[in-house]
């Protein structure tokens, strides 16, 4: 399996996971912070690869396992948070929209991808690494808090600007 910067070939097949993700979420009745057609979206995708902040992982055959967003921003609310570890933009990275494929959980590969945002962060000489994940959002915040993410605050958020979410804050110093 390898994880490599999205192409713009990439995008038709992340923006369908983004749909295959929202069709598991209502089949399970499952509950995140994100809303089809609002976010993610294709327009993410795009966007992600035009800025270069796209990731994927994909398996042997070339079939789409997960992706995720890697870049320094930090939306409007991390600004509020008590974070221990004060650093400027340019050395924090912040993983966003990390999707792991439905049927491809508890495999392995959302901490393959972590571990990849952490080394990336590493090579470009940040260090810390913060992200938000929804507060209902178990099996991700038991992912981030076993590789050693520090829960930082939980806090409401308005997820672009229309869907009111409470989400957990993280972060993680590096060395």
């Amino acid at each position: 399996m390898t994880i490599k910067k999205a192409a713009a070939s990439d995008i038709d097949d992340v923006a369908r996971s983004y749909e295959a993700l929202f069709d598991y979420f209502d089949s399970h009745r499952d509950r995140t912070h994100w809303l089809r057609g609002t976010y993610p979206t294709r327009a993410v995708a795009e966007r992600g690869v035009a800025e270069g902040w796209l990731y994927v992982l994909r398996d042997e055959e070339g079939t789409l396992l997960a992706s995720m967003l890697l870049n320094h921003h930090q939306d409007d609310e991390f600004a509020s948070q008590p974070w221990r570890y004060p650093a400027d933009s340019a050395h924090v990275l912040v993983l966003h929209t990390l999707c792991v494929l439905p049927g491809h959980s508890r495999h392995g590969i959302g901490r393959q991808m972590v571990q990849f945002a952490l080394d990336q962060a590493r090579s470009q000489g940040c260090t810390v690494m913060r992200l938000d994940t929804n507060i209902d959002n178990i099996p991700a915040s038991h992912l981030y808090e076993n590789m050693g993410f520090e829960l930082v605050s939980t806090g409401k958020a308005m997820l672009n600007g229309i869907l009111p979410v409470t989400l957990r804050y993280y972060e993680k110093k590096l060395d």
